[in-house]
């Protein structure tokens, strides 16, 4: 399901602007828009920077929204839910709150109040700052929202014409935008954890390069699978500055001879650690 199926009314103009990257809906609130790093509210004309003609989220809308994002099948998204969000098929990521029960059969949303709908875009060049260099295992550091996954999709593409590329997709969100699909020459692995994914991959695909999202603390014995099995990772990490990336990873940090930090989407990303000649 793609989001422009998901939405009705006013809603379908917005989704359908290509400056979109975020859009907030909350039950008895204004309904918010980041359009190119700017908030908005959506309003029946369009946007304003005021909430005071602003378009209220009601929880008919809300619960209708998720309803068709999830094809009225929430068993089908439950494991994603349980982390808080669920991947659209365009690529789209769509974070919610609510009241959460816990069952016989684990914790679950009783009731959603908030919708996070986060837009991935497809920006040629987003890491061009790295093209034509060697940079061995890259990490991407930024806070949320930074670009982080436009840079290593963007990167992936690059790569791709030139290694043989694998990148895995535990959420959807690097390799369902259209723009990749269009022009990608990768291996991917959806849908399944980075340590299965890792293994499985090197067996069955024989990357020389893996792309992946969102590194944990706990990761570092799946970058050391692949780099023992001669294999560069690129990757990314919830992190604002070198510092908060070194206390995050500890000692995996130093698997990694190139890093980068986002600031802002609108900002050239800032080469922090280069233990490459480039």
């Amino acid at each position: 399901m793609r989001l422009i199926d998901c939405v009705d009314g006013q809603l379908k103009h917005v989704v359908a602007d290509t400056k979109l990257r975020e859009l907030r809906l909350r039950c008895g609130k204004p309904i918010a828009a980041d359009l190119n790093g700017q908030r908005y509210f959506v309003t029946a004309n369009g946007y304003s920077t005021s909430d005071s003609n602003a378009i209220v989220a009601d929880g008919e809308m809300v619960q209708n929204l998720f309803q068709k994002a999830t094809e009225s099948s929430i068993y089908t998204y439950e494991q994603q839910l349980m982390q808080g969000y669920f991947t659209l098929s365009d690529g789209v990521r769509v974070g919610v709150a609510g009241e959460i029960s816990t069952g016989a059969s684990g914790k679950f949303f009783r009731k959603i109040n908030s919708m996070c709908i986060r837009v991935p875009h497809d920006i040629y060049g987003a890491s061009s700052c790295v093209w034509g260099n060697d940079c061995g295992n890259l990490l991407v550091c930024g806070k949320p929202s930074s670009g982080k996954t436009t840079f290593i999709r963007d990167y992936a593409v690059y790569l791709s014409r030139k290694r043989n590329v694998l990148v895995v997709d535990e959420r959807g969100e690097i390799s369902q935008s259209q723009g990749f699909r269009k022009s990608v020459l990768c291996d991917v692995l959806l849908w399944a954890d980075k340590k299965y994914c890792f293994e499985l991959g090197i067996r069955s695909m024989s990357p020389e390069v893996i792309v992946c999202d969102e590194l944990a603390s706990d990761d570092s014995d799946i970058l050391t699978y692949a780099l023992n099995s001669g294999v560069n990772v690129v990757a990314t990490l919830h992190a604002s500055s070198e510092q908060d990336a070194m206390g995050k990873l500890g000692n995996a940090y130093n698997l990694f001879q190139t890093v980068v930090v986002l600031e802002d989407p609108n900002k050239p990303a800032l080469i922090i650690r280069n233990h490459i000649n480039m």
